[in-house]
């Protein structure tokens, strides 16, 4: 079983790297039938000028999971150790080096997307108000 993407109007994904943007005004449907590298426009990051260790982890991660030519496992691996070395002040330090560890074995399995997320609740661990998480309804 392949993987099915439905896209909305105008949403674009990165498929290996490459950019597919639905031109259509209705949703589609795109089915993969073999292994790719996706990447969904709402995980999408540009770094800001003075990024958090938890951001460029997330950075690196993100462009392995999308199979853009611009991510490097070895990048992926100095922002690790930088957070290491410099450990999130809001958090527990065995929980940043849980999630830390889960990045790299899911990274050196060729799962991106999971080391991906990963990396999205170490940003959640470090600022809970973060733009890549999702909007907390409020009741």
């Amino acid at each position: 079983m392949g993987l099915l993407i439905w896209l909305k109007p105008g949403e674009e994904i990165m498929l290996n790297g490459a950019r597919v943007e639905n031109p259509h005004p209705h949703k589609i449907r795109l089915q993969l039938n073999n292994h790719v590298r996706v990447l969904r426009e709402r995980d999408r990051f540009e770094l800001p000028s003075s990024p958090s260790c938890c951001e460029r982890v997330y950075h690196e991660a993100m462009l392995l999971s999308g199979g853009d030519p611009a991510g490097s496992l070895g990048r992926l691996r100095d922002a690790v150790e930088a957070l290491q070395a410099a450990p999130i002040a809001a958090a527990s330090a065995e929980e940043v080096e849980r999630r830390l560890e889960r990045i790299c074995e899911h990274a050196a399995g060729g799962r991106f997307y999971e080391a991906m997320v990963e990396a999205r609740g170490l940003i959640a661990l470090e600022r809970p108000d973060h733009p890549l998480l999702p909007r907390q309804s409020e009741s």
